[in-house]
């Protein structure tokens, strides 16, 4: 398949479903007003003896970040739970050329320091990071046993994705 220049695949909007699997369910942490996914590396400068140089790859890292549009005390309680363990993550970043596209990471761990915005004069917001676990191979997930319920891809077999860290899935709408 070939990259092409498709006004479709332009995106505006991502969806509004996240969930954490925890506890052994998956669960959503409410209405949600962005997510972002950050890959980044970090560089070494590699110098020859001839005065050469090059920068090589050292350290690679994912993260994944949610902002909530809603708090409350069951939300925050319930963070608390989740920082203190490993969890399955998935979004749902919405329809665009006729597909939903969904993502899931198949380990991740909440960092401890969230940020709750409480200005008396805009809507609050709480803030969470997640860092992706790198699995021993590409990341994998079977759509019928691995995903929430609503999720939009099916199939009984594992989908790779092409990185140790997430899986990005494509699912034709009906």
């Amino acid at each position: 398949m070939a990259i092409t220049k498709n006004k479709n695949e332009i995106r505006l909007k991502s969806g509004n479903n996240f969930k954490v699997y925890y506890n052994s369910a998956w669960i959503t942490l409410g209405n949600i007003i962005s997510g972002k996914l950050a890959r980044s590396e970090d560089t070494a400068d590699i110098k020859f003896a001839d005065g050469e140089s090059f920068k090589k790859r050292t350290i690679r890292m994912c993260t994944l970040e949610i902002v909530l549009a809603q708090v409350s005390k069951e939300i925050l309680d319930t963070l608390d739970a989740i920082l203190a363990s490993s969890v399955k993550l998935y979004y749902y970043n919405g329809l665009a050329n006729s597909k939903h596209m969904e993502f899931y990471a198949p380990e991740s761990e909440g960092y401890a320091n969230y940020d709750l915005d409480m200005k008396g004069d805009s809507h609050q917001t709480l803030t969470i990071q997640f860092s992706l676990f790198p699995q021993a191979a590409n990341a994998a997930v079977t759509p019928n046993s691995d995903l929430p319920g609503d999720k939009y891809a099916t199939g009984g077999s594992p989908i790779s994705g092409t990185n140790p860290y997430y899986v990005w899935l494509e699912t034709t709408a009906v």
